[in-house]
Formats: C-alpha cells, sequence, structure tokens
C-alpha cells in the first residue's frame, strides 16, 4: 500500500472503489507495521503503560490472545525489529532508566510494608490504577486531570512596554515599596 501511487487524474471514488486498493490494504494490514517501526510502537507503549494503567491492563489481556501472542513471535523473528530494539536498549538514556528502575524496585522489594501493598495492588484492580496515577505523578507523568508542565524551563522573554517610555519597577520592588508604605502609615496611625 505505501507503493501505491495515486495517479493524478483519477477521482477518489474510483480509487476507493478500486479492488486492488482494498486487496493491499489488507495485506498490510495482516502483516502489520515493519520491523524498525514496531519496535519504536513498543517502546512507545512501554511509556504509556508506565503512566497508564489502562495500558497494563490492555497488555496482559493480550496475553491470552493467541492471534497477538502469534503476530509478536513474529515480530521477535523480523532482523529489522531486532536491529531497531538492539539499538534501542543499547542507548545511554535506556541504560540509565534501566538502571533508576532497578533501583527503585530493590528498594521496593526491601520494605515489607511496600511488598504487601504491591501484593494489593495486583489483587485490586482500582487499587493498582491509584498507585499507578501516584507512581506516574511521583515520575513525571501527568496525573488526570492536571496540567502538563511547561516545556522548557527558559525564562520568557520581557515585553517591552509602551507607557511614556517608563522603565517599571520589578515585582520584588514593588512588594518592598509597598510593605515600607504600610509601615509608614500604620506608624502614623498609631502616633496619632
Amino acid at each position: 500500500m505505501e507503493n501505491y501511487e495515486v495517479p493524478k487524474d483519477e477521482n477518489l471514488d474510483e480509487l476507493l472503489n478500486d479492488p486492488q486498493v482494498w486487496e493491499e490494504a489488507k495485506k498490510a494490514e495482516a502483516e502489520g507495521p515493519d520491523g524498525k517501526s514496531a519496535a519504536k510502537l513498543a517502546m512507545a507503549g512501554f511509556a504509556r503503560a508506565a503512566t497508564d494503567p489502562s495500558e497494563i491492563q490492555k497488555t496482559m489481556a493480550l496475553a491470552n490472545d493467541p492471534e497477538a501472542m502469534a503476530q509478536a513471535q513474529r515480530l521477535m523473528q523480523d532482523p529489522d525489529f531486532k536491529a531497531e530494539m538492539n539499538q534501542i536498549l543499547h542507548k545511554p538514556e535506556f541504560q540509565q532508566a534501566m538502571e533508576r528502575a532497578k533501583n527503585m524496585f530493590t528498594d521496593l522489594m526491601a520494605d515489607p510494608e511496600k511488598v504487601a501493598q504491591l501484593q494489593e495492588m495486583m489483587a485490586n484492580p482500582e487499587k493498582m490504577q491509584e498507585m499507578q496515577q501516584q507512581y506516574a505523578s511521583m515520575f513525571g507523568g501527568v496525573p488526570p486531570g492536571a496540567e502538563a508542565a511547561p516545556i522548557s524551563d527558559a525564562p520568557a522573554k520581557k515585553k517591552k512596554t509602551r507607557r511614556g517610555g517608563k522603565k517599571h519597577k520589578k515585582k520584588g520592588q514593588q512588594t518592598e515599596e509597598g510593605e515600607e508604605a504600610a509601615e509608614g502609615a500604620e506608624a502614623a496611625e498609631t502616633s496619632t
């Protein structure tokens, strides 16, 4: 389907009614993504699963689907998939993330109270969702209903004002002067 070019003079309706187009689309869908794309999709799925409990539940459900498991086995044998996964797994960022996860897991297993909480979470889907949201908020995920983090830590550029060319005082100076004026007014009231 990727190699199919739409003739410029052909009508969209005619194209959609072409059985060859539909056959190629079905074939591409049955084959699934190529190995390189599948590896990237898998890593994106792992990232989503780290912050969204429903993704983990969907993945666990796929383990019981023989068709999905057969497709996963085919992907594991794809040389492009293996090469892309090898590149991803050897990136320093990935290695550091895995080391942090390993350390967190080791710390978690050393605390019997946390192990009990983990067992309770695994037995109760609602509790699991609640804890995953807590961990997501702790480790950079955006909890449901929250605003996203700013894109950049860089300070915003100051806008030039058009108020007669006067420079305005910085916010900190305004509050200090306001406090001094308030103290002066209080002192004047108490002396009268």
